[in-house]
């Protein structure tokens, strides 16, 4: 009941009110003398209130482009400014979706398309007085991509798509993805897209040219680099005790060395086993080493060694034999990485060539269109003295390894280019210049140091390896 009365100028109405979202409490208010100036006897007077969404949920995609028909993977912004709490969700298969790590420019794995990343935690405790060494901790966490992703807060995402190997000639697949509130109520959605393939006779190339950067084919590197096991360290009181100390090691000194020989043991005989003594290594001389596991032991990459790796099959059979030889690390094989990852130094190398690395290779810039696993491994050793002083060490490896699913997208062979050289543009010209253009690497070996590269026009070429030249990766429906 309100009395009946002239509303002075500054006459106000309020509403007080909790937010159902964001449980804030809101008081809104406004002037309604300009509207009714007099309220008089016997009238009633009714207000409108529009009550304005205080908080902002959309989804910013500016920079998105269609994604290419072999796995792949784009960027979308949720503008959740208010922190209210949000679902992006998508209704198909192929669509799925992962929070962009924070350092995701920088971690290595920026370039492929990760499908999930297995963190391992473990904890070692040793005593040095009793020699125990104790398990404290071994924690996996998976973390994958999912077709529903939760969270709060303006957040980078990413899209990944699985590979299409539709043999619709249609150009594109769409589909909705959706954003809602953590009420329920959707709030924006973008539609995403995906090329088809292009196939000519069972094979088919990728749709987008993504760099007109040039890679090498392979390996056509003189680069030589040796990683040696690392010394004992000597304890700090043999100086300090001077002769005394001096001689107590002399006398002792198996004793105090126990656990380094044990190490330096285990990782001679895991690194024999699993890279030096291998078919592969028997058949390129890659790996050397000198040595003992009971001695001090290096190893020796010779990246000369592999110029003579022979690839004259079909593309995954060349794709296959080049990649059996080197692993897929970013150092430059696996065998390098895992010297590096256990603590081995490395004389520095050296080259007349080039200082290539495996991933900047042609052959290996058409495997990153295929799915990946990644994992990290952080170990934290804390040992106890015999005095109850304590020190840590923690050691983290990272790792980036095909999916199960193994290589479907490779570089095309010799052959095969002919096949697919007709179909390389459609008469779409919106497609974002699917056309070739330039000269690309075959994967088809030719005289050692040579290989064959093709032309837009279809002409082939034998080819130094160190020559940078582009890469377009094709897809076989078997």
């Amino acid at each position: 009941m309100l009395l009946p009365q002239t509303l002075t100028e500054n006459a106000v109405l309020e509403v007080n009110f909790t937010h159902a979202l964001t449980n804030n409490k809101v008081t809104l208010s406004g002037k309604i003398a300009d509207i009714t100036p007099t309220w008089t006897k016997g009238n009633s007077y009714n207000y409108l209130i529009n009550i304005a969404p205080d908080y902002i949920l959309t989804i910013e995609a500016e920079n998105f482009t269609t994604a290419d028909c072999h796995y792949d993977v784009r960027e979308i912004t949720i503008s959740d400014d208010q922190n209210v709490g949000w679902t992006l969700s998508s209704n198909v298969d192929w669509v799925k979706f992962r929070v962009k790590p924070t350092n995701y420019e920088t971690n290595g794995y920026k370039d492929y398309w990760i499908e999930n990343h297995t963190v391992q935690i473990i904890e070692i405790e040793y005593n040095q007085a009793t020699e125990e060494r104790n398990i404290v901790k071994d924690e996996t966490t998976t973390y994958p991509i999912t077709k529903t992703l939760k969270g709060s807060g303006n957040t980078n995402i990413l899209v990944y798509f699985y590979e299409n190997t539709e043999t619709s000639t249609n150009n594109i697949r769409e589909t909705p993805i959706a954003l809602s509130d953590n009420k329920g109520n959707e709030k924006d959605y973008f539609t995403v897209s995906q090329f088809y393939p292009l196939w000519s006779n069972n094979i088919a190339y990728e749709r987008i040219e993504e760099s007109d950067k040039g890679f090498p084919w392979g390996f056509a590197s003189t680069r030589t680099v040796t990683y040696t096991y690392p010394d004992f360290p000597t304890p700090a009181w043999v100086s300090d005790w001077g002769i005394i100390g001096a001689i107590i090691y002399w006398l002792f000194g198996d004793w105090f060395r126990q656990d380094y020989n044990a190490a330096r043991a285990e990782a001679y005989n895991t690194f024999y086993n699993t890279y030096f003594n291998t078919d592969s290594n028997e058949d390129t001389k890659f790996i050397s080493m000198s040595g003992s596991e009971n001695s001090k032991w290096s190893a020796t990459l010779n990246y000369g060694n592999l110029n003579n790796i022979v690839a004259t099959g079909n593309g995954l059979e060349n794709t296959i034999a080049i990649l059996g030889y080197t692993g897929g690390s970013t150092t430059g094989s696996d065998a390098e990485t895992w010297l590096i990852d256990n603590g081995l130094t490395s004389n520095g190398g050296s080259s007349t060539t080039d200082n290539t690395t495996i991933t900047q290779t042609a052959v290996y810039q058409a495997i990153k269109k295929n799915a990946w696993v990644s994992s990290t491994v952080q170990t934290t050793t804390t040992v106890i003295s015999e005095d109850g002083k304590t020190s840590s060490d923690t050691k983290t490896i990272n790792e980036v390894n095909l999916a199960e699913s193994g290589i479907q997208w490779f570089l095309p062979s010799s052959s095969e280019v002919a096949t697919l050289l007709p179909t390389a543009c459609d008469d779409d010209n919106t497609n974002n210049d699917e056309a070739l253009e330039g000269t690309y690497w075959s994967s088809t070996s030719a005289t050692s140091p040579n290989s064959i590269s093709y032309t837009a026009a279809g002409a082939t070429a034998t080819t130094s390896r160190t020559a940078t030249h582009k890469v377009r990766a094709a897809r076989s429906k078997n």
